[in-house]
């Protein structure tokens, strides 16, 4: 087991790290950043990476999706704008029968056609869940989202709750007193 002390000053221990919803879904490398894999249809194709003020991509990789374990039980498929947003929606609201996708913040031209694809392999009346932030550009995400999911499906925009925190982490470092 392993323990990343960025993620723990966020709020997300190694508990939560090694569910089996979140097991193999972050990495750590040699100065001890945490690396979220980016997948697109042919595979890992990049990785996101974050550490006590730096937030990168891993150069020559390209920004595809990051995503959790799913269950052919999940009802829900939460959208964030990064993986420690998805540990943090999934840490407030424990929710059991969600999958998570990040997006790792603005859509690139490539990432529609990803979550399009991803609602549209969804068990029938499973929802999505537009988690994005609570800004402009989370609105704009949702918007966008919106524009090209699949029609019929339920789509539910919700943001941290007014005062708590303009992205799921904000709130629950705040709930946690941090």
């Amino acid at each position: 087991c392993f323990a990343l002390p960025y993620l723990t000053a966020r709020g997300i221990g190694t508990v939560t790290l090694v569910l089996p919803r979140f097991a193999g879904c972050v990495r750590v490398d040699a100065r001890n950043n945490a690396l979220f894999p980016h997948f697109d249809r042919q595979g890992l194709c990049g990785f996101e990476i974050k550490n006590k003020d730096f937030t990168g991509f891993a150069a020559g990789g390209n920004k595809g999706l990051w995503y959790s374990a799913s269950a052919a039980t999940d009802q829900w498929l939460v959208l964030v704008e990064s993986a420690i947003d998805a540990y943090s929606f999934h840490l407030l609201h424990g929710w059991e029968n969600a999958r998570y996708m990040s997006t790792g913040g603005a859509l690139n031209p490539q990432q529609p056609e990803l979550l399009r694809g991803a609602i549209e392999k969804l068990p029938d009346g499973a929802g999505v869940v537009l988690g994005f932030d609570r800004d402009e550009g989370g609105d704009k995400l949702a918007d966008e989202v919106k524009n090209f999911a699949p029609a019929g499906r339920n789509l539910r925009r919700m943001v941290p709750d007014a005062g708590t925190g303009k992205d799921w982490n904000e709130m629950l470092q705040n709930s946690l007193g941090e």
